[in-house]
């Protein structure tokens, strides 16, 4: 009875034949007994990198807010990002502060974007955790009241470095957003509306959000 073939001998015959093969027979034959496993490697190597990315990307962006129903100007943009972080002072040199600009707003003009599906998408990333506060319109403000994410900015309204500052209460009377005033509009770009900064609900008040006030108002806290 003939000894069975080991791994290794197995591999050696199977190199010996790979080389004695034509150009076309060598693609035929990796197509054939490796391609599957090439795609599954690469599928896996794709997949570990957006992962890296994303938390890498996750890691070094520490504060997301959004407008609602109106858009700012590039500059405004700047100071609402590049601009907060820097306030921050060299601690946060390295991280990054990000603004989705009018979120309602339909990219193509096409039946599937109505305004329910931009409004569903909204709110269900706000769900998700992906903002930390918005600027809404007045209409905008009041409508998206009955979604109940506005955190409570009692806690602001009674801290006498904030209580000076003009909150929107809701139907039942609990503060949920700050008026804007004019020289912050002038650097967001917007003249037409009144624009108020809303916090989305967590059960701890993010730090960052007395520091976003403090930089809109020239305050130093």
């Amino acid at each position: 009875m003939a000894d069975t073939p080991t791994r290794k001998e197995k591999r050696a015959e199977e190199k010996k034949r790979f080389k004695e093969l034509g150009f076309l027979q060598k693609l035929t034959y990796i197509r054939d007994y490796y391609l599957l496993k090439i795609v599954l490697v690469l599928a896996l190597l794709a997949g570990i990198g957006i992962f890296i990315y994303d938390n890498v990307r996750a890691a070094k962006t520490i504060y997301v807010g959004s407008t609602v129903g109106f858009d700012v100007s590039d500059e405004g943009y700047t100071y609402l990002t590049d601009g907060f972080i820097d306030s921050l002072g060299r601690k946060y040199r390295k991280k990054k502060a990000e603004l989705t600009r009018d979120v309602l707003s339909h990219p193509y003009e096409d039946a599937q974007y109505h305004d329910m599906s931009m409004e569903l998408t909204y709110t269900t990333q706000i769900n998700a955790g992906m903002f930390q506060y918005a600027l809404m319109d007045k209409d905008n403000l009041e409508h998206f009241s009955g979604y109940d994410f506005y955190l409570d900015l009692s806690y602001l309204k009674e801290d006498p470095q904030f209580s000076s500052l003009e909150y929107y209460t809701d139907e039942k009377g609990i503060p949920c957003g700050i008026l804007l005033p004019n020289p912050v509009m002038e650097k967001l770009g917007v003249s037409d509306k009144e624009i108020y900064l809303c916090f989305i609900y967590t059960k701890t008040p993010n730090d960052l959000n007395k520091s976003l006030v403090a930089y809109l108002f020239g305050m130093d806290e």
